[in-house]
């Protein structure tokens, strides 16, 4: 399963709707993750 997550930052703090939330689960245990961060600038 591959997710994708795109979330904006607005002065240090995540930009999150009142009902949004962001869950992480692993369920067949440990393994190499990868953490991919795009900055676009305004």
């Amino acid at each position: 399963m591959h997710i994708t997550a795109s979330v904006s930052i607005t002065d240090g703090q995540l930009h999150l709707g009142p009902w949004e939330h962001i869950f992480y689960y692993e369920f067949d245990g440990r393994r190499r993750e990868r953490i991919l961060v795009k900055i676009i600038e305004e």
